[in-house]
């Protein structure tokens, strides 16, 4: 009778313990998404304003080829 209990008690504990790192699991998964969906934003944007600088710097240098060449 004592081992059943043992066994009883064991397998409440292992159970218990599934769960407690099955809701862990989520939880570490949903943060996960979350900063891979930050991260990507913060890419996208990145790469957004570089694109607008980039246009930025174009518009700025097109005028200054064009005075160098009307000096020659």
């Amino acid at each position: 009778m004592n081992n059943e209990l043992d066994v009883n008690v064991l397998i409440s504990t292992l159970q218990k313990r599934v769960t407690d790192l099955t809701l862990t699991n989520v939880v570490l998964e949903a943060r996960n998404k979350d900063l891979t969906n930050r991260l990507n934003s913060i890419i996208e944007q990145s790469h957004s304003e570089n694109a607008i600088n980039g246009k930025q710097n174009q518009v700025k240098e097109i005028p200054n080829s064009e005075l160098s060449t009307d000096d020659f």
